[in-house]
């Protein structure tokens, strides 16, 4: 039983570390965009590869204001609940 505890932590931990990279991959996108900072095109495909299906399903939901995409902080704050629920 033991093991199996420390499995699920370990998994756990692992999954949160993915969801750690993906919420600052996040951050760093949205950052350059309002900045319109123009990075090499590999940094950028790497980011838009990593974060565009994470962010799809929140631009169908959440709706722009006053031409804000508010999908990347929709997408954060998941991140940043369901990291909390796995580590509880």
């Amino acid at each position: 039983m033991a093991s199996d505890s420390a499995f699920l932590y370990t998994v756990a931990s692992l999954l949160s570390v993915v969801l750690n990279v993906v919420f600052w991959a996040l951050v760093v996108r949205t950052a350059l965009r309002v900045a319109n900072v123009s990075v090499g095109a590999q940094a950028a495909e790497w980011l838009n590869r990593l974060t565009t299906p994470v962010l799809t399903p929140f631009q169908r939901v959440v709706p722009r204001v006053g031409g804000v995409d508010l999908a990347p902080l929709a997408a954060g704050v998941a991140i940043q609940m369901v990291q909390r629920l796995i580590l509880v």
